[in-house]
């Protein structure tokens, strides 16, 4: 996949603009003599850094590319990574992945509510078995049946099934957490 320069440019602005945000935070906690606040800030920052590389080393680099650029940028709810096993070859999945979540996402930016903080958790890891990928959306959605009938006419691969897909309504305010978990046998 080529990026024009004009695109590129913009990528690399707004990871400049994260990485300035968090080193404002970090400075700020400093000047107020709280290390431990700044220190947290650095270590959140690895955190994320590490789990970019682990990312790129399961081989799919136009997923890995979607879902790191997505997280630079405004969209109502935070993308939180994590991969939590060592390299794999997951390249004939990459299309697939990419379409997968191109599609969820454009779900929950249609339905998530903006009157509190939404989240969205993508796990990749490697049990006995098979290769999971566990998506947790966290929030309020404006019409959460609409979204799951939406989501259900996603098409998957052949060889990824649903393990979960289930949600849980746990609070009178309306918030909510979506599970859904994607295995590669």
């Amino acid at each position: 996949m080529m990026i024009e320069e004009e695109k590129g440019i913009q990528y690399i602005s707004s990871a400049r603009h994260v990485l300035l945000n968090d080193i404002q935070l970090i400075k700020g906690y400093l000047f107020m003599n709280r290390p431990k606040k700044a220190n947290e800030v650095m270590d959140r920052i690895t955190e994320k850094l590490r789990n970019h590389a682990r990312l790129s080393h399961l081989h799919i680099p136009e997923c890995a590319f979607y879902l790191i650029v997505y997280e630079w940028a405004a969209h109502p709810f935070l993308l939180q990574l994590k991969v939590s096993s060592d390299e794999r070859d997951l390249s004939r999945y990459d299309r697939y992945f990419t379409d997968f979540f191109r599609g969820f996402f454009s779900i929950l930016e249609e339905q998530v509510s903006d009157r509190v903080e939404n989240l969205v958790e993508i796990i990749f890891e490697n049990t006995e078995s098979s290769y999971n990928i566990e998506v947790i959306f966290s929030g309020v959605l404006k019409d959460a049946i609409k979204a799951r009938i939406r989501m259900n006419a996603l098409k998957l691969n052949q060889t990824v099934d649903w393990v979960e897909h289930y949600v849980i309504n746990d609070s009178p305010n309306e918030k909510m957490r979506w599970n859904l978990c994607l295995s590669i046998k």
